[in-house]
């Protein structure tokens, strides 16, 4: 019934993941300006060429999600199509965020990235899991699927809320996990 969604879905989560445990993605993880400078230097290629994948990871999982919608029959259906359609509106700003970041490492180094692609971005993922794990509720999929997603969603939200920051691998892990639920 879902097989299409959950290959796609599943797809765009390993492509999303497996980037962001890359080396290049260890940046992410070093506090000091100088250190963060001399490993992106070192690994300048590396991490340019990963932001394709953190682009199309999150592109590819909204269509996943709007795939899931049309497999889906009803309202639920219906519901998870539009969260799918939020989700690339959504996904789109921070595909924009990758190009950038690829363009100019130095304008990642410095912070003058534009904030409002990752803002838009994240509402926009977190809007579109809520409505989709409340879709799920009413469907053939796994029970535990849309609990799954509602509270990863509660969770991702309270802790955008409280640090503002959130790294995006965690929406790809339920989605990867979504997509598993749907094979």
């Amino acid at each position: 019934m879902t097989h299409t969604a959950g290959i796609v879905l599943l797809a765009g989560a390993a492509a999303f993941v497996a980037v962001a445990f890359a080396p290049a993605s260890f940046v992410f993880g070093m506090s000091d300006p100088d250190e963060r400078r001399a490993f992106l230097e070192r690994h300048a290629r590396s991490w340019r060429w990963g932001q394709l994948p953190f682009a199309a990871g999150a592109v590819v999982s909204a269509v996943g999600l709007l795939v899931l919608g049309r497999e889906l029959d009803g309202t639920p259906g219906t519901a998870v199509s539009w969260a799918g359609v939020l989700a690339v509106v959504a996904s789109l700003p921070w595909a924009e965020h990758c190009r950038r970041r690829a363009l100019s490492v130095e304008d990642f180094l410095e912070g003058r990235l534009p904030g409002w692609h990752f803002v838009v971005y994240v509402w926009g993922t977190l809007a579109a899991l809520a409505v989709t794990g409340l879709a799920l509720l009413h469907t053939e999929l796994p029970q535990w699927s849309a609990w799954l997603v509602l509270g990863a969603t509660a969770g991702f939200t309270a802790a955008w809320l409280r640090f503002r920051d959130l790294p995006p691998f965690v929406f790809y892990v339920v989605t990867g996990v979504l997509g598993g639920a749907a094979l």
